[in-house]
């Protein structure tokens, strides 16, 4: 992967090249504005296609203001397109000649460019975060709508044009409200805003946006922008992470509840959003997956995944559940341990096997079949809990087939088993 610096040396090559319509390379007399970009990729080893549109749309977009401030960044209008020296100008292939432009809002009294975008093929620094590049995605759900700058829809059967800043991610059930919203990254609550309505129109949190919502802002100076939720935060709190933000709801102007997610490279200029799948890519997180908490860097043993904790069952059946794979731990260690406290007291024993154990507690901890009843479902519920666990964590073959065949090891039907039968030792 090659750079832009380098990528824009192999281009101020050609700087004086006359201009040709449909030209790809100055042999056959000239070169025209993609014909321009396309060879000087190819002169530092990347393919790229021919042609302004085909070429903006291959790139991830950004603004135009952003654009300009990008060394490397393809700006483009309809049916031109030119390369962003990250300093006011651009290098371009026009009548005459290929040349250095300087910055300009307008050309011929129309916006000089209307579009830009990041090449994918070009290495950028990595931004180094003070978080530790720790990243989560906000919602789950489903991504139903992505940052489109260029987006035209159908209103009151017309077609308009409306951009689109961010990246919509709808709950996994059309319709749901009430879900929890979650910061993506550490920062500070920079605004929140819980009084729009369903249909609301005027600006809240941002200029243009118009439901509830909250901006937080990072370390290294870029925000994110969460929009049709309600703030459970408040202005000037550190949130961290994976933290709970807010609830999406109906408030603003969204044909069906989701969470529109915007992100911006610097959190004081609402103009400064960029394509949120940017950092979801570079983070390697999947938009609108459900959160978990942070898994341990080194996959854990089996041994590590089912270690008991003595503690756990002397405070009874209730905290034994608290733990994952509790219930398994017999299977895995059948020698004798010592019991201690209240349940050693109560059950008149010292020694007893673990799985013992943990039939005792529910013996003597249920009072109703009814509830032993539920106790028992519960427990045989979390092993599929225990194999997306493992499936995630595990990198041994070995020892997932180890664990895996234990989860296929179920405990009894409750039907077949009676309280008396479960308080007796094994």
């Amino acid at each position: 992967m090659t750079t832009p610096s380098k990528f824009i040396d192999a281009l101020k090559k050609y700087v004086g090249v006359p201009y040709l319509w449909g030209g790809k390379h100055p042999s056959q007399g000239g070169l025209d504005c993609s014909g321009l970009i396309t060879l000087a990729l190819a002169d530092v080893g990347v393919q790229f296609p021919h042609g302004s549109v085909n070429q903006i749309n291959a790139t991830t977009q950004i603004t135009v203001d952003q654009g300009w401030r990008t060394p490397g960044a393809l700006l483009y209008r309809e049916g031109h397109d030119a390369i962003s020296l990250g300093d006011g100008t651009a290098i371009e292939a026009i009548r005459p000649r290929v040349a250095i432009t300087n910055r300009t809002a307008t050309l011929n009294g129309k916006p000089r460019f209307t579009r830009a975008g990041l090449i994918p093929e070009l290495a950028r620094p990595t931004q180094t975060r003070p978080i530790g590049g720790t990243m989560i995605s906000p919602f789950e759900g489903r991504y139903t709508s992505w940052y489109n700058l260029n987006r035209w829809i159908t209103y009151k059967g017309r077609r308009i044009k409306s951009p689109h800043a961010g990246a919509d991610i709808a709950p996994p059930k059309p319709g749901q409200t009430g879900l929890p919203v979650r910061a993506m990254f550490d920062g500070t609550v920079e605004k929140a805003v819980a009084w729009a309505k369903p249909g609301n129109s005027s600006s809240t949190w941002a200029p243009q946006r118009t439901g509830n919502g909250t901006l937080i802002s990072n370390p290294d100076g870029e925000g994110q922008g969460y929009n049709h939720m309600r703030p459970t935060v408040s202005e000037g709190q550190k949130v961290k992470a994976g933290q709970i933000i807010g609830y999406n709801d109906r408030s603003g102007r969204q044909t069906g509840p989701h969470l529109h997610l915007e992100t911006w490279a610097n959190w004081r200029d609402p103009n400064s959003h960029y394509d949120p799948m940017i950092l979801f890519r570079k983070y390697n997180v999947t938009i609108g997956s459900a959160y978990r908490p942070t898994q341990p860097s080194t996959p854990p043993t089996p041994k590590e995944y089912f270690d008991m904790d003595k503690k756990t069952f002397e405070n009874g059946l209730d905290a034994a559940f608290k733990r994952n794979a509790d219930y398994l731990i017999g299977k895995l260690f059948a020698s004798p341990i010592k019991i201690s406290g209240a349940l050693a007291k109560r059950l008149g024993v010292k020694t007893m096997n673990v799985s013992t154990v943990l039939r005792h507690s529910a013996a003597t901890l249920t009072e109703s079949r009814e509830k032993f009843t539920q106790t028992w479902r519960r427990l045989n519920n979390q092993n599929e809990v225990l194999r997306r666990i493992a499936n995630q964590t595990v990198t041994n073959e070995k020892e997932l087939k180890e664990i895996n065949a234990l989860l296929d090891e179920r405990l009894p039907e409750v039907e077949e088993v009676s309280l008396n039968d479960l308080a007796k030792d094994e």
